[in-house]
């Protein structure tokens, strides 16, 4: 097989190579498109029905707001506490991120400061500018 008929067969092998990467990248987006369409059919009735309670039925509407109304305080307590749960947790991991930045950085302080060193020795012995 010579050159040119070696460099043939791989340029028409990259061509339908390419043309299935094209063909399954078509048929994807034709499936997300027909995805995102399904789910927008969905969550608009969806919400047309919501409104249509909200707007028709008042019990809905009373229930949400008393629903609302006892649970904001037990809401609140709960978030207080995952707050401050996620500070004491935080605080010690942030506080090792900021010691390893720290032992980097005098790691590479003291590497840059070896090599200006050693090409100081290395000027005043003549081998180096």
């Amino acid at each position: 097989m010579s050159g040119e008929q070696l460099q043939h067969a791989l340029d028409s092998g990259m061509d339908a190579t390419y043309g299935k990467v094209f063909q399954a990248s078509e048929e994807s987006r034709g499936l997300i498109d027909q995805t995102r369409h399904y789910t927008q059919a969905i969550c608009s009735q969806l919400c047309d029905t919501t409104k249509h309670c909200w707007h028709k039925f008042p019990p809905f509407r009373w229930a949400t707001y008393t629903l609302t109304a006892f649970n904001a305080i037990p809401i609140a307590i709960l978030l207080f506490w995952v707050i401050v749960g996620l500070g004491f947790v935080s605080l010690p991991v942030v506080g090792v991120f900021v010691f390893i930045a720290f032992i980097v950085a005098a790691c590479a302080l003291l590497v840059w400061g070896g090599f200006q060193v050693g090409l100081a020795i290395l000027s005043k012995l003549g081998f180096a500018k």
